[in-house]
């Protein structure tokens, strides 16, 4: 399952002068080879890449791969999707992104995050082999956007930032060649080429989907005598479970008047404030 991603696209993804402490950015990036697909083995990643993974491997259904991987997604691991067609889209397809036809073939661009990022900025990156663009039937209603496109206007990427496809789901980013990223079609990264950066720059903007926001970041001031209601939502990071503290500015737990009630992702804090412009702090 991983044979197209096993040359140079994986040293240079993980080469500590790309990501790293002091590297282009500043997040360290490790692989795993998983011995098997389950609820608990990837209960410990972060990010799941699915390589030109045919759908006969993967399976489909109950107990398949594919839905144990598609479980995982929703409740907040996030996934990259190199597809190459619809024989290789399952995950893609079940989520609602399936390959669509063969792609014509010419050059790809567009903006951030793929094509301009801390890598640089990426212009016609390529398709070899076999390759296809994506149904964006379903983007809209899902929050995803496009962000590849061939010259024909076909979408080849589409991405999601964390919690967009649904509440609690992870970042995805799902393109229509495996080839796109790998050194085994165009790609090359000693120096990255266009199919490089754009590689890179995807492997940046998912890292940063990785890192835990609280919004808002700053809050409102209460008036004493009125009820007082603010949600603190987070985002991204290890979720969708998270664990909430708030301690006074100056140190201490809350006072009793102000309680913190937490739902599947976020925190409302409320109260019936009796003293003089108090604040809800942030956890």
């Amino acid at each position: 399952m991983g044979r197209e991603l096993s040359g140079g696209v994986s040293i240079r993804h993980y080469d500590p002068a790309n990501f790293g402490p002091d590297g282009t950015v500043q997040t360290s990036v490790s692989t795993v080879n998983l011995s098997s697909i389950t609820a608990g083995t990837l209960a410990g990643l972060n990010v799941f890449i699915a390589p030109w993974w045919y759908n006969a491997d993967s399976g489909s259904g109950p107990g398949s791969y594919a839905q144990t991987v598609e479980t995982w997604f929703l409740n907040g691991g996030s996934l990259i999707l190199l597809d190459d067609g619809s024989a290789q889209d399952q995950i893609a397809a079940d989520l609602g992104f399936a390959s669509t036809n063969q792609s014509d073939g010419s050059a790809s661009n567009g903006g951030a995050p793929l094509f301009n990022g801390p890598f640089g900025i990426a212009t016609n990156v390529t398709q070899t082999g076999e390759h296809a663009y994506l149904d964006t039937t379903n983007l809209a209603a899902h929050g995803g956007f496009i962000c590849s496109t061939n010259a024909s206007g076909q979408p080849t990427a589409v991405c999601f930032a964390a919690g967009a496809y649904a509440p609690g789901a992870g970042a995805m980013l799902i393109t229509g060649d495996v080839d796109m990223f790998s050194s085994y079609g165009t790609a090359t990264y000693s120096p990255p080429d266009a199919n490089g950066i754009f590689a890179l720059n995807a492997t940046a903007w998912m890292a940063s989907q990785l890192v835990l926001g609280i919004q808002p970041v700053s809050i409102s001031v209460a008036t004493a005598g009125t009820f007082y209601n603010q949600t603190l939502t987070a985002a991204g990071g290890a979720g969708p479970a998270y664990t909430w503290s708030a301690l006074l500015a100056s140190g201490g737990q809350l006072p009793g008047w102000l309680t913190l009630t937490p739902t599947a992702r976020r925190q409302r804090c409320s109260a019936e404030l009796r003293r003089a412009t108090p604040r809800c702090p942030l956890p």
